[in-house]
């Protein structure tokens, strides 16, 4: 479980670094909405140990439309993120999606093991993916709260194949109204990720 923490944490990072990286130039293509009818996006990572390793990203919406597409590496390609399987251990996981879209809100996953705590449940539309990880080598174990609307979550994954529609996901955000999707705490830093039509953000 630790390793695919680490590795969704690192997905994260580099998509966020991958916006980043040309925005300026990019900028100037984005059609933005004037007043506070367009989206942001705001990334927050804070360390317990000073400044030093902040990050602080506000990026609206229209802005990341502009910039995902001329994106080509060996991850991100086209708006798209090609990962390796989404049938794992012979589970297919668009139809575990599709059920989990028309069931009823309640709580469908609950597992406890000596190193870690996953819950998965379902609120108002929203999917909802609480994890605790017991890491004996730090002094406080590492929090995930995901909360990801199943709009959002069937844009992801309108592709066929293995790819991940990242772009048709972030025009799907664009629709949502002000909610936090990601929140990691690992003791030493704290990870926010959040949409609201604040252009900034304390």
């Amino acid at each position: 479980m630790r390793k695919h923490i680490g590795t969704s944490l690192l997905a994260v990072g580099g998509l966020i670094a991958a916006l980043t990286v040309g925005a300026a130039g990019a900028w100037a293509q984005a059609q933005t909405q004037p007043g506070g009818d367009e989206t942001w996006l705001h990334v927050r990572v804070e360390s317990n140990q000073g400044k030093e390793g902040n990050v602080r990203v506000n990026m609206p919406i229209s802005m990341a439309e502009a910039i995902i597409p001329a994106i080509h590496n060996d991850k991100l390609n086209n708006g798209h993120i090609k990962i390796g399987d989404l049938n794992v251990n012979g589970v297919d996981v668009r139809s575990i999606l599709a059920a989990v879209r028309d069931a009823k809100d309640g709580e469908f996953v609950n597992v406890q093991t000596e190193d870690s705590d996953v819950k998965v449940s379902k609120q108002n539309g929203v999917l909802i993916v609480h994890v605790l990880d017991h890491d004996k080598t730090k002094a406080n174990p590492t929090q995930v709260e995901v909360h990801v609307p199943m709009a959002v979550v069937e844009a992801l994954l309108s592709t066929n194949g293995n790819d991940l529609d990242v772009l048709a996901a972030v025009k799907a955000l664009a629709h949502q109204s002000a909610s936090e999707l990601v929140s990691v705490d690992d003791g030493t830093e704290h990870v926010r990720i959040w949409v609201d039509t604040n252009s900034t953000a304390e």
